[in-house]
């Protein structure tokens, strides 16, 4: 399974601007900024697990019951995540 890097910190890796760098810094720099812009994009998007999610109406134990699944027989646990899953608002809490 691939591993992927945020581009914005790989580039943070670099050794700070100096006018006298020596070969191997700014070689270092240079492999850096080649990393950062030359690493393949994913098409990632965040999951949002059940203890999160607005669906979530109350929990007993370690199962929650979830206005979407819960009507069909299935289980929902609190580190389980589906497609239709969204953030609940700051603030929001469920029973």
């Amino acid at each position: 399974m691939p591993r992927y890097i945020d581009a914005e910190q790989a580039r943070m890796a670099k050794v700070p601007y100096d006018d006298e760098l020596t070969e191997y810094e700014r070689g270092w720099n240079d492999a850096c900024k080649a990393i950062a812009d030359n690493a393949e994009t994913a098409d990632v998007v965040e999951v949002v697990r059940c203890k999160d999610c607005k669906h979530s109406e109350y929990w007993y134990r370690d199962k929650c019951r979830c206005s979407l699944w819960s009507e069909i027989g299935i289980d929902v646990f609190e580190d389980g995540f589906c497609s239709y899953g969204e953030r609940r608002e700051d603030g929001e809490s469920i029973s």
